[in-house]
C-alpha cells in the first residue's frame, strides 16, 4: 500500500475516489465503508483512496474539560488494517489544533479538492469536518455541483440494533466486554508495547510474566482483571493470560499490563511484542494469602487452556 505522510509530499490526482476519517480502530463499520469505496471507485472509472488523520483529532483538541480521547488502534495499527482490506493508497494528514480551525468551505476546496484531488468522495453517515465540525454532506454536495465530483453518503452499520462505531467499541473495551468488541471490530482487540522489568513476583509465584510498557500512551487498556490472550513475538504466536490491575494482594499502587505465556521460559525483555485480547476471566481481586492467589491462578491458566482447546475444536 502507498502511504503519504504530508501534503507537501503530494501530487494531485483528479481520478481519486476518496473516503475521509480517523477511522479508529477498522471496524467493521469502517470495513463497509471501504468496500463501498473501492465499488464505487471501479463504478466511477478511480482509484480508492483512504484520507485519515494523526494523531487522532480528539488528542490534539484536548483540554482541561476535554480529556483526550484513548484510541484503539494506533497509527501503524490502522494502516496494517487498512493494507489488509485492499486498500492501495492511504494519505495521512498531520492533525494539528492549526488544522483544526480550518473552515469547512476551506478544507474541501483547498485540501480536498486542490491538493489530493477527487472525483468522487464516499464519506458515513456521521462525517462532519472543518473547525467546530461545522462542515457536513450539504457543504460537500454544494462544492460537488460547481467542482463537478461525485458524493456518496452511506448509511450506518448495525449489529443487534446497535450502530458500529469506535465510541461503542471503547465502552466495550473499557468495561472489559472484549468479546462483543470483537464481534463489532471483526478480530480480536490488540495492543503493542515492549516488554520492561517488573518485580518479579509472577516468577517467585510460579507464574512468570512479561510486563508490558505500551507503544502509545493513549491506546485503550481494557478493565482491570485476568484475560485470555495470544501473544505475538519476533519468536512465534503464544498463548497467555493477561492481568491487567493494581495487584491489590501486594497493595499495588500503579496499574500494570503483564502476560503470563503458556510453556514459555525466555528472556525477553526489551522485546516488542502484540497482545490480543480474546476473553475476560474475572475481574481483578484482593486475595487473603499468597497461596489462595495461587490457586486461583493455577484455575485461571486451566481456563484459559481450555477456551484455546475449545477454540481449536470448534473449527
Amino acid at each position: 500500500m502507498e502511504i503519504i505522510r504530508s501534503l507537501k509530499e503530494l501530487r494531485r490526482d483528479p481520478d481519486n475516489v476518496i473516503t475521509v476519517g480517523t477511522f479508529d480502530g477498522v471496524h467493521r463499520g469502517h470495513r463497509f465503508i471501504i468496500q463501498e469505496l473501492k465499488r464505487f471507485a471501479e463504478q466511477w472509472h478511480g482509484r480508492a483512496v483512504v484520507v485519515t488523520f494523526d494523531p487522532h483529532p480528539q488528542i490534539v483538541l484536548a483540554g482541561k474539560d476535554r480529556p483526550p480521547i484513548h484510541i484503539l488502534t494506533t497509527t501503524e495499527q490502522k494502516l496494517a488494517l487498512l493494507e489488509k482490506l485492499g486498500v492501495e493508497k492511504t494519505i495521512v494528514i498531520p492533525f494539528t489544533r492549526e488544522f483544526s480551525r480550518m473552515s469547512s468551505e476551506d478544507y474541501v476546496q483547498d485540501i480536498l479538492y486542490n491538493t489530493i484531488g477527487l472525483k468522487g468522495i464516499v464519506i458515513g453517515y456521521d462525517h462532519a469536518f472543518g473547525r467546530d465540525r461545522q462542515g457536513s454532506i450539504d457543504t460537500l454536495k454544494t462544492f460537488a455541483r460547481i467542482k463537478g465530483f461525485q458524493v456518496e453518503q452511506l448509511p450506518p452499520l448495525e449489529i443487534q440494533g446497535q450502530i458500529i462505531s469506535s465510541t461503542l467499541i471503547r465502552k466495550k473495551i473499557a468495561a472489559g466486554e472484549v468479546e462483543k468488541a470483537n464481534r463489532c471490530l471483526d478480530y480480536a482487540y490488540t495492543i503493542r508495547g515492549m516488554v520492561i522489568r517488573g518485580e518479579g513476583r509472577g516468577r517467585q509465584l510460579g507464574f512468570p510474566t512479561a510486563n508490558i510498557e505500551l507503544e502509545n500512551p493513549y491506546q485503550l487498556i481494557p478493565a482491570d482483571g485476568v484475560y485470555v490472550v495470544t501473544v505475538k513475538l519476533p519468536s512465534g504466536l503464544y498463548q497467555g493470560m493477561a492481568n491487567i490491575g493494581f495487584r491489590p494482594t501486594f497493595n499495588g499502587r500503579h496499574r500494570s499490563v503483564e502476560v503470563h505465556i503458556l510453556d514459555f521460559d525466555a528472556d525477553i525483555y526489551d522485546e516488542r511484542l502484540e497482545m490480543s485480547f480474546y476473553k475476560r476471566i474475572r475481574a481483578e481481586q484482593k486475595f487473603a494469602s499468597l497461596h489462595a492467589l495461587i490457586q486461583q491462578l493455577e484455575k485461571d491458566r486451566e481456563a484459559t487452556r481450555t477456551y484455546f482447546s475449545e477454540k481449536t475444536l470448534s473449527v
